[in-house]
């Protein structure tokens, strides 16, 4: 008897033994699954200690943005604004010039005629200055009357203080009329423009007189 209880005994522990070993495995089958479960349900935690750390910033010198192009640079020596850009102001200034000299010989006020004509300025036909201004003076007062029309007007600068002022000049009198192409070179003088160089080019109509 006492062997057939042993032997019932450990047939027994044997059959527990058995049913505990199953459920082991299930559970270590199952447990994937339920940490599955868990890891979506529960919320996520995070410690004190941890820190979120930015991810650093691109280095300014290694980007690289579009920008328009530089102009060529001026050669060395040379002006930013070359002369030959006609000012705004110079232009007004040379065509009143020119318009207040036309009406001093229109109206035949001698005076004020030469006024507009610098120290310098290049007498013609090889005449001293105070020989040219009496021919001037005669020829200007000597008509009874004097018309001056122009036309086609134009303004060049030969330097930063010297311009050409260049028309078609319709000149008549009672009695010598002509057309001709008018020539003045005019330098600033004390503040105003005045003619530094006069010439007439060939008449463009037959003249009936020495040009006046």
């Amino acid at each position: 008897m006492p062997r057939s209880g042993n032997v019932s005994l450990k047939a027994a522990d044997f059959v527990s033994c058995r049913r505990g070993a199953s459920f082991l495995v299930a559970m270590f089958l199952l447990l994937p699954s339920l940490q599955g479960t868990a890891d979506a349900s529960a919320p996520l935690r995070q410690g004190p200690d941890l820190v979120q750390v930015p991810e650093p910033l691109p280095d300014s010198s290694s980007l690289v943005t579009p920008q328009e192009p530089l102009p060529p640079a001026e050669p060395e020596g040379l002006p930013l604004a070359p002369f030959r850009l006609l000012r705004a102001t110079d232009e007004v200034e040379i065509l009143e010039t020119v318009d207040r000299w036309l009406l001093a010989w229109w109206r035949q006020k001698v005076d004020d005629y030469l006024s507009f004509y610098a120290k310098d300025f290049e007498v013609p036909e090889n005449l001293d200055r105070r020989a040219w201004e009496e021919q001037r003076r005669v020829r200007l007062v000597a008509p009874a009357f004097i018309t001056i029309d122009i036309e086609a007007r134009e303004i060049t600068a030969l330097s930063e203080h010297q311009y050409r002022a260049q028309f078609i000049q319709h000149y008549r009198s009672d009695t010598y009329q002509d057309t001709v192409l008018k020539v003045l070179e005019l330098i600033r003088e004390n503040g105003r423009w005045k003619i530094q160089r006069e010439e007439s080019k060939l008449p463009l109509l037959p003249s009936t007189q020495a040009n006046l």
